[in-house]
């Protein structure tokens, strides 16, 4: 699953870190911050909306990719979508129906934080785009 969905993290991460403000970074190295203060106080904050996008590319389709944790783990590890595929294979429709309202809850809930996230960022100035 690292393999497939891989480039789904470095895209994003890599159009943000283009974008980030290097006269910042210099500036704070200038004023004696050493580069582990660097990163966590100029560097995570400004890539913030690359690391959300990220994560939520991968997550939504990581959510229903359960064929490929079934293959490499052979049966021993099963993912949320997996016990949706368990339950409308063996007819129990109502189980299944649950819990995948209960994943497009989860989904639903992480796109609006998502949303409000990056109308925060947008309206200081920090936003994506």
């Amino acid at each position: 699953m690292v393999y497939n969905y891989l480039p789904f993290v470095i895209l994003p991460l890599y159009t943000t870190m283009i974008k980030l403000d290097k006269s910042q970074i210099e500036a704070a190295a200038d004023l004696g911050a050493n580069p582990a203060e660097v990163f966590f106080k100029n560097i995570v904050p400004q890539s913030f909306p690359g690391i959300v996008s990220a994560i939520l590319m991968t997550f939504m389709p990581t959510m229903s990719s359960y064929v490929i944790s079934d293959v490499l783990s052979e049966g021993k590890i099963t993912l949320f979508g997996n016990y949706i595929y368990l339950d409308f294979s063996t007819n129990a429709w109502n189980d299944g129906s649950f819990m995948a309202l209960i994943m497009l809850v989860i989904v639903g809930i992480s796109m609006f934080l998502t949303r409000n996230t990056e109308k925060d960022t947008a309206s200081r100035g920090g936003g994506l785009w």
